[in-house]
């Protein structure tokens, strides 16, 4: 007879995931003593092959995109000029299945009931809101610290990380002390990994022109003052892009209706029962208005359906809402394809068609439900302001129209030359008074530094229009400019006559040396294949500060890291090496030139072949 035995596990589909010991009891058939003998371990995950699982995913390329793939990419930049960047999830990487139930392990949930806690890691709904809690610091000593501004000499410039591996890592080897710091990208591309790693799918959402509401009024507020100047006023502002995820599972505590994408945010802008987490909140409850369930899908609908509007402040206080047409809220809703590394436009999961009838009842159907959802008498007031400004919101402005015109955008270290057109709609002839405005952003609206600023005179004769010529010289803009390499320029336009005013806001995002990748497409597992990296540098200022960091999952061991010398104008920079990929698959090279203050990312996929 044969010694050996074969054991088939079938766990039930609401098992909670986590560690389990495996142990053999054996139990005479007469009487005698039964006896246990510990076999050994197993780590039981959510299962999005098993049909029974909560996180079940039908189409076996998307499990393979959203569960499976160890790289991806997120998209950022600007309405008018978007592009993607590349990120290492790493879930695969030695002891992140570790940490990512560690995470769970460190949770206020955990430590406030433990039993509970691991009661609910059956439920998706909880891990994912427990996991998207911890990914920042806030409340729960969480894994990052968020900035998103300033001085990063006491850690490290998140444009500088290209995985979540070395974050997690970092927090865990240092006794689980926040690490610092990390944007809106960063906490996506953190959550990806850990949800991935637990067998949850999960992809990066980035939106374009999404709203952060603090009033929870459905409306964001832009105040400015008589010369384009943007007033910081609590925390409200829309952003040129931002970035969250969503993952796929079961709603069980909304009804069917809501299963597939849910959305939710790491990053801390908001509190949600007292802690900064956001969702998850179910697609189709956003786009169809349901701003009542759970969880904080009223805060997700404002991000991309909030209504927008300019101010101009008065020197006495008193304010004005002017006609500006330059913010649609929630555009260009955009996600890594399903195997091509292109970008899929789902805007239509998240609201129906701008302008349409259909989009004016889901937004009255969010007001009404806010409306009904508490005797809060804030509450209460927020609506009724959002009603009242759906009755006055200025139409086109009657007398007066004005664009920003920009027919390429420049490099870094060159002068910013725009036209500024101005049009009198009217048959008579109108005086205008115009104000210009120019100040360094981020790509969160924060306004950093004013630049340069001017004033114009303009007499319009019926119906004619204008063309003004902008200048802004690299020696006026180079001291304040931001990694983000974006500047914002608002015009303020005021009929003389009538008092009319229009605002027209335009951002320059300004172009940084490019970087091209020769290298071959496939290699074979442990013999070496070449790469040729150049950056392209066209401007007419010296880079300095040069290094260029090299990293690759199953490529390259070691990341390297290499100190370039200056890069004169006009000049290219060829480096070249080798790498030994060493696992199967299909492998992300991730090339970071560095300098100065700023960054600029490429990549080349590969695909690793065994021997």
């Amino acid at each position: 007879h044969s010694e050996d035995m074969d054991v088939i596990l079938f766990s039930p589909a609401e098992a909670v995931v986590g560690y389990y010991n495996l142990n053999l009891q054996v139990i005479p058939e007469e009487k005698g003593q039964a006896t246990s003998t510990k076999l050994g371990e197993f780590i039981l995950l959510f299962n999005p092959w098993a049909p029974g699982d909560d996180v079940y995913m039908a189409d076996e390329d998307k499990k393979q995109e959203y569960v499976m793939r160890d790289t991806g990419m997120y998209f950022w930049g600007h309405e008018n000029n978007i592009m993607h960047a590349n990120w290492n999830y790493e879930q695969f990487e030695r002891g992140i299945l570790n940490i990512s139930f560690i995470i769970l392990d460190k949770s206020l949930n955990h430590a406030r009931d433990p039993v509970v806690d691991h009661s609910k890691r059956n439920d998706p709904v909880y891990v994912s809101r427990v996991v998207t809690a911890m990914m920042n610091s806030k409340d729960d000593n969480g894994v990052l610290v968020d900035k998103w501004n300033g001085d990063y000499t006491d850690g490290v410039d998140p444009k500088e990380w290209r995985g979540s591996a070395a974050i997690l890592k970092k927090w865990y080897n240092e006794g689980f002390v926040p690490v610092r710091y990390g944007q809106c990208w960063i906490f996506a591309g953190l959550v990806c990994t850990v949800l991935r790693c637990l067998g949850i799918p999960v992809r990066i959402i980035s939106a374009f022109n999404t709203a952060h509401d603090k009033d929870g009024n459905l409306a964001v507020d832009a105040y400015y003052d008589k010369y384009g100047k943007h007033e910081q006023v609590n925390g409200e502002g829309v952003w040129n892009v931002h970035i969250w995820n969503e993952a796929w599972f079961n709603r069980r505590d909304l009804g069917s209706f809501y299963n597939g994408w849910q959305a939710m945010d790491a990053s801390p802008l908001k509190e949600s029962e007292g802690i900064y987490y956001c969702g998850p909140s179910s697609v189709t409850a956003i786009k169809e208005g349901d701003v009542n369930l759970a969880y904080d899908t009223a805060v997700m609908f404002a991000k991309v359906n909030a209504d927008y509007s300019a101010w101009i402040k008065e020197e006495d206080g008193t304010k004005k809402r002017i006609y500006s047409d330059t913010k649609e809220i929630g555009k260009f809703i955009s996600t890594k394809a399903v195997g091509h590394d292109e970008r899929e436009d789902i805007t239509d999961t998240y609201k129906y068609k701008e302008g349409s009838a259909k989009e004016q009842e889901v937004l009255d159907k969010a007001i009404s439900k806010l409306y009904e959802g508490g005797a809060m008498t804030e509450k209460y007031k927020a609506i009724a302001e959002l009603r009242r400004r759906s009755s006055v919101k200025p139409s086109r402005g009657p007398e007066l129209s004005g664009k920003f015109k920009l027919e390429k955008s420049p490099l870094v270290g060159q002068d910013i030359n725009l036209i500024f057109v101005l049009k009198n709609l009217t048959s008579e002839n109108t005086a205008v008074e115009v104000n210009f405005n120019a100040s360094s952003i981020l790509y969160n609206g924060r306004q950093i530094k004013d630049i340069w600023k001017d004033s114009k005179s303009v007499v319009l004769d019926p119906e004619e229009e204008k063309q003004i010529s902008i200048k802004i010289t690299y020696e006026e803009y180079e001291k304040y400019l931001q990694s983000d390499t974006m500047i914002g320029i608002t015009a303020v336009g005021e009929v003389k006559k009538t008092d009319e005013i229009i605002l027209v806001e335009m951002d320059v995002l300004l172009e940084k040396p490019s970087i091209s990748i020769k290298a071959p497409t496939t290699a074979v597992i442990d013999k070496d294949i070449p790469i040729e990296v150049t950056i392209t540098h066209d401007s007419s200022e010296q880079l300095n500060n040069c290094w260029l960091f090299v990293e690759g999952s199953g490529l390259i061991k070691k990341d390297i890291k290499l100190e370039l010398p200056p890069l004169k104008p006009s000049q290219r920079a060829r480096v070249q090496f080798d790498i030994t990929p060493f696992k199967s698959g299909t492998g992300l090279l991730l090339i970071t030139f560095t300098y100065d203050n700023f960054s600029v990312k490429a990549s080349h996929n590969i695909e690793v072949e065994t021997a």
